[in-house]
């Protein structure tokens, strides 16, 4: 990687690549010093300047520094905003990734009013009907469902769940996610026989779509495991929460 890093200016969306794959190991602090030793050999009007800000931004979020990651954030989004036409996609990426770590810091409110300035930006891109927009959608409606506001986070996971099931394969895992994120905002409220209604249908598209990948059925398994603890069913609520146990160990 350092003889890399040496390489002309034309080198540079390979090496912030690499960075990418040293995120995306889960290597935060070798991606951190991966992109800021790039951003030193970078000119400030290079036109990568601000993308290699922004992933930087993201690695030091990712490490618990969740205001530096912010700074560095908004610097790149300032730059972009200076150097893009106005409704760019990649703008409604930077609205989004600041949205996340605010996400992170627990200020939900402050994550919503991002995420909206990101969904107004993909639907002007991709109209009111695109998996983009469903994707807003579903992080919007998580920050409302950790506020406890579930009527607005029921309609912007029905929004999702319709775009879904409209654009995306039959039973692909993100409608089982929107799925299982309204069964959510049911128990929340204490409908548990709708909650359980979506959270089986989850369960079975993760399982048909998903059986090497148990992330996802050892969560929904757990989701009904606690449900059937809240009806006083222990003898269910056991039997799913050994499952999840048996999904995490596959």
């Amino acid at each position: 990687m350092r003889n890399e890093l040496c390489g002309g200016a034309n080198e540079t969306p390979n090496l912030i690549h690499l960075g990418n794959v040293l995120y995306d190991m889960g290597q935060f602090e070798k991606a951190e010093k991966y992109f800021r030793r790039l951003l030193n050999k970078l000119p400030n009007e290079h036109p990568d300047k601000a993308n290699c800000i922004h992933k930087l931004g993201l690695a030091v979020n990712a490490q618990g520094d969740h205001q530096g990651g912010l700074e560095l954030l908004h610097k790149g989004l300032q730059i972009r905003l200076e150097t893009l036409p106005p409704g760019d996609e990649i703008l409604g990426n930077s609205y989004n990734s600041i949205g996340l770590v605010y996400e992170d810091k627990y200020d939900y409110q402050s994550a919503v009013e991002w995420y909206k300035k990101g969904l107004v930006i993909y639907k002007d891109l991709y109209g009111e009907e695109h998996p983009r927009v469903a994707l807003s959608l579903n992080n919007i409606g998580m920050m409302y469902e950790k506020q406890g506001k579930h009527a607005q986070a029921l309609e912007c996971h029905f929004k999702a769940l319709a775009i879904k099931e409209k654009f995306l394969p039959i039973d692909h895992p993100q409608t089982a996610n929107s799925l299982h994120n309204i069964g959510e905002v049911y128990r929340n409220l204490d409908q548990y026989d709708k909650a359980r209604e979506y959270f089986d249908r989850a369960l079975a598209m993760y399982i048909k779509t998903r059986p090497y990948l148990h992330a996802n059925t050892a969560y929904i398994s757990t989701s009904i495991g606690l449900l059937c603890e809240m009806k006083s069913d222990f003898d269910q609520a056991l039997i799913f929460l050994t499952k999840q146990k048996i999904f995490l160990r596959s």
